[in-house]
């Protein structure tokens, strides 16, 4: 028997028990961003919000067509959710600010959580590398909610 079949641990599929969204449910409205959601870790972690409570998010990547499905999946869980679509490339600046704006008009100046799942990288030689790092949380959040970013208030 090798030392990969003698799991010294559970792994999980999908979350339960403490791990459920349901079971972590957040006192008050708060509002949510998540960027490269259309797909995987994005996908699902956009669908976790509001089932934890969340009253508003904003999803984005690249293509709007990617996010129709996710919008549909998320009014599901909450008819009354409020969700902002955006396409946006986070490797532009000008793209990063407009949803910066687009949060702060639809949010009413609030913004509560920043999930940035979506990635930028290039492969040179055997290094990968990201491109602006820090973009969304150097632009999104202090343009988007009221306190810049600064704990709640």
């Amino acid at each position: 028997m090798d030392i990969h079949s003698q799991a010294c641990c559970t792994l999980h599929g999908k979350a339960e028990g403490p791990t459920l969204a349901e079971n972590n449910k957040e006192s008050g409205d708060f509002e949510v961003v998540v960027t490269g959601a259309w797909q995987g870790l994005g996908y699902h972690t956009a669908l976790a919000y509001p089932r934890a409570g969340a009253t508003g998010i904003a999803i984005c990547c690249r293509t709007v067509s990617d996010l129709g499905a996710l919008e549909k999946d998320l009014l599901k869980i909450n008819p009354d959710l409020k969700v902002l679509t955006q396409v946006v490339d986070v490797s532009k600046p000008g793209d990063v600010g407009e949803l910066a704006e687009q949060v702060k008009r639809a949010f009413r100046g609030r913004l509560d959580v920043v999930v940035s799942n979506a990635g930028i990288y290039r492969v040179s030689s055997h290094m990968m590398s990201m491109r602006r790092p820090g973009s969304m949380s150097t632009t999104v959040i202090p343009r988007a909610s009221k306190n810049g970013g600064r704990g709640s208030g």
